[in-house]
C-alpha cells in the first residue's frame, strides 16, 4: 500500500510564506517560530492584506470570551512578533492597528480615484461633490470634514466601498465607526464589498 503525500498549501503575501496545513511561517525559505496565537493573528493580517485590522477586530476574533483586552496585551504580543520577523512585514498604523501591505508597482491610486467614473454626484441638499474634492490617501491627521467627504463619496456611490478600503487602508467597522461623528443625519454604509 502507498501512501499518499498531500501537497502543502501555502499563501504568500511579499516575503511572508504561509504554510497552511502545518501551520508555520516562513521567510526567505527559513521557518520562523511562532506561537499558535502568533501564527493565527499573522495569516488573518496577511488574508486581509491592504485592509487595517484594528485591535478591536483582533479582540473579537482571537479573544471572543473575554470582556475586555487591554491594548497592552497586543503591544506586548505584536512585540513578540516583531522580534521574529523581517522589519516592516506588519506595519503599526497609529491609532487604528495593523496591517501588511502587498508590494505592487508603482501605481498611484489616488490618481485612479481622480480619474474614475462618475467625476460628481448630487447631494441630496442639492450640492455637488466631485471627485476632485476626495481627501488624499496620504493625508495625515484625519479631520472631521475629510471623513465626511469619505462617507457621502461611498454612501451616495461616488465610489465603490471596494475603493475606499484599497485607497485609504480601511475597513467597513472603521467607516462605520466614523458615522457619529460626522453627520447629523443618518448615513449608512453597508457591508457589502
Amino acid at each position: 500500500m502507498t501512501s499518499a503525500v498531500l501537497p502543502t498549501q501555502t499563501y504568500v503575501v511579499n516575503s511572508l510564506e504561509f504554510r497552511l496545513t502545518s501551520r508555520e511561517l516562513h521567510v526567505a525559505g527559513k521557518k520562523v517560530n511562532l506561537s499558535g496565537l502568533e501564527y493565527d493573528i499573522l495569516e488573518w493580517i496577511a488574508v486581509r492584506k491592504d485592509i487595517v485590522t484594528t485591535k478591536k477586530m483582533l479582540s473579537e476574533r482571537f479573544f471572543p470570551n473575554e470582556t475586555i483586552v487591554r491594548d497592552k496585551q497586543f503591544d506586548i504580543l505584536f512585540f513578540k512578533i516583531f522580534k521574529k520577523i523581517p522589519h516592516g512585514c506588519v506595519e503599526v498604523v497609529k491609532g487604528r492597528g495593523y496591517i501588511i501591505r502587498e508590494h505592487r508597482p508603482p501605481e498611484d491610486i489616488y490618481q485612479v480615484l481622480k480619474n474614475g467614473s462618475p467625476q460628481s454626484i448630487k447631494l441630496p441638499d442639492g450640492s455637488t461633490l466631485w471627485r476632485a474634492e476626495l481627501p488624499s490617501p496620504r493625508t495625515r491627521g484625519w479631520q472631521t470634514t475629510h471623513r465626511k467627504t469619505l462617507l457621502l463619496a461611498v454612501c451616495f456611490k461616488l465610489i465603490t466601498m471596494s475603493e475606499a478600503i484599497l485607497a485609504y487602508q480601511t475597513s467597513v467597522e472603521e467607516l462605520q465607526a466614523w458615522i457619529p461623528e460626522t453627520s447629523r443625519r443618518k448615513i449608512t454604509i453597508g457591508t457589502k464589498v
